[in-house]
């Protein structure tokens, strides 16, 4: 959810603010059952959530847009293709990847993919939070799942 929150969710809230300057706005953090639980408890009014599914009973969900997620590597690393050539799935189960913090929506998503395709976890190793990670992810000659 960090990048929603850190990139896609203020101008919105700045819109919203500038639309509806006496409603009080309350952000919390919380995974997709705590969210889906506090919507359906009313403790929540709105909740996002980042995963494929639509269809949670007693809730009114609508997609507002497609997140994509990059595979990114350096380029003299020994899957790097420049392009010419896409990787397949259980290239990726064979190389060590190093992923945001267990928890978070884009690592859960990747991690389903490649469960599903090659039925075992995958090997990641776990990363600091966003703004440390570029420093470590540079030094590692690792692949990483992250939103662009």
């Amino acid at each position: 959810m960090e990048s929603l929150t850190s990139y896609r969710l203020p101008p919105l809230l700045e819109l919203f603010h500038h639309r509806y300057p006496k409603v009080r706005l309350s952000l919390r953090p919380t995974l997709g059952d705590e969210t889906r639980r506090a919507l359906r408890q009313g403790t929540y009014d709105v909740g996002f959530l980042m995963e494929p599914g639509t269809g949670h009973p007693g809730l009114e969900c609508e997609v507002l847009a497609e997140e994509p997620l990059v595979l990114v590597c350096a380029p003299g690393h020994p899957l790097a293709s420049g392009g010419a050539a896409p990787l397949a799935t259980d290239e990726l189960a064979a190389v060590q990847l190093v992923g945001t913090e267990p928890g978070c929506p884009y690592r859960d998503l990747f991690e389903a993919e490649l469960r599903t395709r090659t039925g075992a976890p995958p090997p990641f190793m776990s990363s600091a939070p966003s703004r440390r990670r570029s420093r470590a992810w540079r030094a590692a000659s690792a692949w990483r799942c992250c939103p662009p």
